[in-house]
């Protein structure tokens, strides 16, 4: 799924930009990233406008139910 392919992108970016030495390498990573992220947020919107899913509303459903979760479960 192409999905799965962009959030591996990221992953690699993060991990680049996580053990950058360099400004330059740090900034080249940053922006990949940035392209990345907004590759995977297009992807997941056109998701949710073929599934007929309101993505705002989900999101605010989600994190209403999220707000008394307890993470470390």
């Amino acid at each position: 799924m192409l999905l799965v392919e962009e959030v591996g992108e990221v992953a690699k970016e993060v991990r680049r930009l996580l053990h950058a030495t360099d400004d330059a390498v740090r900034q080249g990573a940053h922006d990949h990233l940035r392209e990345e992220l907004a590759d995977c947020l297009a992807f997941i919107a056109k998701l949710a406008n073929y599934t007929d899913i309101d993505l705002q509303q989900a999101y605010v459903e989600k994190m209403t139910k999220n707000i008394g979760r307890n993470w470390l479960e």
